[in-house]
Order: structure tokens, then C-alpha cells, then sequence
């Protein structure tokens, strides 16, 4: 999910109302079906200095994860929602604001869109569980963060960026798997938790490597050796993620990941991790904003020489996930965040 798109990836789902699995073009397993509260959630689930989340932001972000991993995934949810309201409180006090004729348009096109579909602009809010207000809302956030890139991202501070990093935007991919956890609760135990089970993952799956290996004939060559680690670890890594990974798109992570290049939608600790691996090669423990992160690699793809003009609307993407990134680190410590209690169920 990119840094501030929240809305728009409850729209993709709205919109083709398919489960995330169907279009992996994979036979995994399906994500279960969404479950919706029987009743509107009520209360405020965090306040954030003065602004108040409200329980029904987070069981919007929940409606489709499993029961039983709701406790993980929603610790996770709430986490997104604190930086999303730490982000929008920055450009409050920076007094930047939102073009009421852009965040209009915005808005009639997602509308107009929603009608050449043959659906109803109401079907889709009560689907979003949102009214319209809190829809309108979404959008002007968006746009008023837009505005704020523009005018950050000159050519100047672009360019800069660009030779800074050029092996991040001259075409080098990675096909990557990975296994997102989250501690339950906001504590050092808690996380240490977390970690701790990670790097037991990580044994199991070198150990399955290993198990394969050993059970090849005494006189197998060492391509042979080589590719039966590789397959092992990659099953036994898939398993892992199936099982354990509270990433929305972990049916994806299960089983490909996808070609990304350096940095694009990916948080720079993500990035950096999976492309300073070689194939089936898995990283240490990964911290980023959602959790932590085990990654396995399963395939490189070098680069190109690249000129900035070219690159630009990447580097300018990737740009402004580093610009918020570095919002939230500033705000985040001087913020003071207050997390009601998650009541049974939730």
C-alpha cells in the first residue's frame, strides 16, 4: 500500500469487489471472506495529540482480515492511521492546503467512474463503510499532500536526488517474498517477541534447505545440491508466509511478490534489505513502519544506464515516500499518542 493511498486501495476493492487471490493467477489458498461488524464500530480508537481516530477508520482497514488474526493486523491498522494523522497535523500547521476546485474534481471523476460501472455512488460509501463527508475528506488529504510534493519536489531537489541514487531508478529488479509480523501490543517485549519468532522462521527454513540436501545421493553434482536447496527454502518460506504473514497482499507474498524496483513503493528499510540480497538469500530481521519483515529474494535483475529526464515520475514518487517518512519521524516523538484498548472482538 503506497504511504498515503489508503483510500484508494479501499476503492480498488470496492470497485471490483474480487478477493486479492484471484488475481495472483496462482491456485494459494483464497483470503477468507469479508466479515463485517454486525453493528457500526463506535469510540475512538487513538487520539493523536488533539484529533481523534475513531474506531470505524480501523475496522474499515479490518474488514477483511481473519478473526483470528485481527488482534495483529489491527495493531498494524493503527499504527497506519497514527502516521496518516501525524502527516495531516504537519501540513495543518504548515497551513497548506487543498484546491477546492482539485479535490472537486477528484471527486466527480472517482464518481463518474463508479457510474460507468453500472454501481451506485451509495452502494459504494456503505461498501467503504464511509459516508460522504468522510469520503471527501480522504480526497482532500490526498490532494493537500499532492500540493505539498509539488512544491517540494523542485528539479533541483529531484536531480540532486536522482545522482544520489542512481542504482535505485536505473531498472534493477527483485522478485521477493517476505513474512510481515506486528507486535499485538506497543511494547519492547512485545517486539522482541516478534523478532525472536522471525529468526526462528528463519532457522526453520534454513534448516529445510539443509534437509533436502542431505537426502540427495552422495554423488549429486553441485548445481543439483544448489537447486534443491533453493526450491526447499522457497517452499518452506511460502509455507511460512501463508501461515504467518499478516500482509494484506501475504496471498501475493506467498507466492510472488512481484518485480520491484529499488526504493518505487517500497519504504527505503524494505528496499534496501531486498536488494542488498542475492537470490535465495533471506535477510535479518526488518523493521518498518508496519512491522517486521523477513524477506527471501528469488531472483535479480540488473540495471540500465538511465537519464533523470526519463526517470523523473519515479524519482519523484519515490521522493515523496522519503519526504513523509522523514514527517513522521519528526513528528512522531514530539506527538503524544494515547491507544484505547481493543475490546473483545476487535
Amino acid at each position: 500500500m503506497r504511504p498515503r493511498k489508503y483510500l484508494l486501495a479501499l476503492l480498488a476493492f470496492a470497485l471490483t469487489v474480487a478477493p486479492a487471490a484471484a488475481q495472483t493467477g496462482n491456485d494459494s489458498l483464497p483470503p477468507p471472506p469479508p466479515t463485517t461488524p454486525a453493528a457500526p464500530a463506535t469510540g475512538t480508537a487513538a487520539r493523536v495529540n488533539d484529533q481523534a481516530i475513531p474506531e470505524a477508520a480501523v475496522q474499515r482497514g479490518l474488514r477483511n482480515v481473519s478473526p483470528v488474526r485481527r488482534a495483529a493486523a489491527r495493531s498494524a491498522m493503527l499504527d497506519f492511521l497514527i502516521e496518516k494523522a501525524l502527516v495531516d497535523q504537519y501540513l495543518a500547521q504548515l497551513k497548506v492546503a487543498a484546491d477546492k476546485k482539485d479535490v472537486d474534481t477528484r471527486v466527480e471523476k472517482i464518481y463518474a467512474e463508479v457510474k460507468r460501472d453500472n454501481k451506485k455512488v451509495e452502494d459504494l460509501l456503505q461498501h467503504l463503510m464511509m459516508t460522504e463527508a468522510e469520503f471527501r475528506a480522504e480526497i482532500e488529504a490526498d490532494a493537500r499532500w499532492d500540493r505539498f510534493v509539488n512544491d517540494q519536489a523542485t528539479d533541483e531537489k529531484l536531480t540532486k536526488y536522482f545522482e544520489a541514487n542512481r542504482a535505485m531508478f536505473d531498472g534493477a529488479q527483485v522478485r521477493a517474498r517476505h513474512v510481515l509480523m506486528s507486535p499485538s501490543t506497543d511494547d519492547d517485549k512485545a517486539a522482541e517477541k516478534v523478532v525472536a519468532r522471525l529468526q526462528e522462521l528463519k532457522k526453520q527454513v534454513e534448516e529445510a534447505g539443509k534437509a533436502a540436501t542431505a537426502a540427495l545421493p552422495p554423488n549429486a553434482d553441485a548445481f543439483t545440491k544448489k537447486t534443491t536447496y533453493n526450491e526447499a527454502v522457497e517452499r518452506a518460506f511460502a509455507d511460512q508466509a501463508r501461515q504467518c504473514s499478516l500482509c494484506p497482499t501475504k496471498a501475493v507474498a506467498a507466492t510472488s511478490a512481484g518485480s520491484s524496483a529499488p526504493g518505487g513503493s517500497m519504504v527505503e528499510a524494505f528496499a534496501k534489505a531486498a536488494f542488498a540480497l542475492e537470490p535465495f538469500q533471506m535477510s535479518d530481521v526488518v523493521k518498518t513502519q508496519v512491522g517486521y519483515h523477513l524477506i527471501l529474494v528469488t531472483e535479480r535483475r540488473p540495471g540500465r544506464d538511465v537519464k533523470f529526464e526519463d526517470a523523473k515520475s519515479r524519482v519523484k514518487e519515490v521522493y515523496a515516500d522519503r519526504l513523509r517518512e522523514a514527517v513522521v519521524a519528526a513528528m512522531r516523538p514530539r506527538a503524544k499518542i494515547e491507544i484505547t484498548p481493543a475490546k473483545g472482538g476487535e
